[in-house]
């Protein structure tokens, strides 16, 4: 999950701009919801691992750790998040590779290999076509086995959790809030199987879903 800057509201009002922000990196840093998802992604010795976005990789560090024979690969098209991620000091794994690169350079990068576990976070885009774009990336990498788990806002389904929502809607880069799923759906047009909702958590900015999901 990404820190939001630059943040203008619809009304081009940018005065809770700060607050929204603060909320946004306070979530991006709280690790509740890395050991919530790395308790489901379970990290085997023999697994292909791959992480989009992965930020400043502090979620691909913990898998490594819970599997050093694993093979992770952290991705994000951020030059700067990959960049300060590589300049801390850290006992990283050597199994452990964090790349600047797009979701469509995946299959480039692992080559003949497939993924049998990837992780797709959505939190930080709201336009289904570019939710969509990231689910097709690891679509095509992932092998025919393998499983994906996916991290959006999904159903808010409390009054709390939908005003939230609602409220960060007066920005630009978050999405509206919904009573109802609209995350499973998207999946399954990306040509997975078997999608569910794993697990779900409140954040100052609305409920939070895992989906986990087959590729066949």
């Amino acid at each position: 999950m990404e820190e939001g800057t630059g943040l203008v509201s619809r009304r081009g009002d940018s005065a809770f701009a700060p607050l929204y922000g603060a909320a946004r990196t306070l979530l991006a840093r709280e690790g509740r919801w890395r050991s919530v998802l790395a308790s489901h992604v379970r990290p085997q010795p023999h697994d292909l691992i791959v992480d989009m976005p992965c930020g400043g990789g502090e979620l691909a560090q913990l898998l490594a750790s819970l599997a050093p024979a694993a093979r992770i690969l952290g991705v994000d098209e951020n030059a700067a998040a990959i960049a300060n991620a590589h300049a801390r000091p850290s006992g990283r794994s050597p199994r452990l590779s964090l790349v600047h690169a797009a979701p469509g350079d995946l299959a480039q990068i692992l080559g003949p290999r497939s993924a049998t576990k990837v992780i797709v976070t959505l939190t930080d885009i709201h336009r289904a076509v570019e939710k969509t774009r990231r689910l097709n990336a690891a679509r095509e990498i992932i092998d025919p086995l393998g499983a994906l788990f996916v991290l959006d806002y999904g159903a808010q389904r409390t009054p709390l959790m939908r005003s939230l929502r609602k409220a960060a809607q007066a920005f630009r880069d978050a999405p509206p809030s919904q009573a109802h799923d609209t995350v499973a759906p998207l999946i399954r047009s990306a040509g997975f199987v078997a999608v569910e909702e794993a697990a779900s958590w409140p954040t100052p900015l609305g409920a939070v879903s895992l989906y986990r999901a087959r590729a066949s």
